[in-house]
């Protein structure tokens, strides 16, 4: 049988733990959002010149020359959309850390 201290403790904890996880979901959305938005940007400011190059002198780019580029392009935007960025920053962030604060 649990005393009647051990309740309010296993409430506080569980609430904490809840706050934290709501919080951790909170934050994972906004990432991607940062990500999406910068794979949008990315888009724009390189996809369409490349795009235009592209069809604008269709005699310049060798054959399937142009369309490996949009492809290596598209193979940029997913991974500055995916989980990678994120994993990669958090990973440079606690390396500096180390750095900066030795034991």
């Amino acid at each position: 049988m649990l005393s009647s201290q051990i309740i309010p403790t296993l409430a506080v904890l569980t609430g904490i733990a809840l706050v934290t996880f709501i919080a951790f979901i909170l934050i994972d959305i906004a990432r991607s959002m940062a990500l999406r938005q910068t794979a949008l940007r990315l888009d724009r400011q390189v996809g369409k010149p490349l795009m235009a190059a592209a069809f604008s002198h269709p005699g310049r780019c060798p054959t399937g020359q142009c369309a490996n580029l949009l492809q290596e392009l598209d193979t940029v935007r997913a991974f500055v959309s995916g989980p990678g960025v994120g994993e990669l920053a958090s990973i440079l962030t606690s390396i500096n850390g180390a750095e900066t604060h030795p034991d």
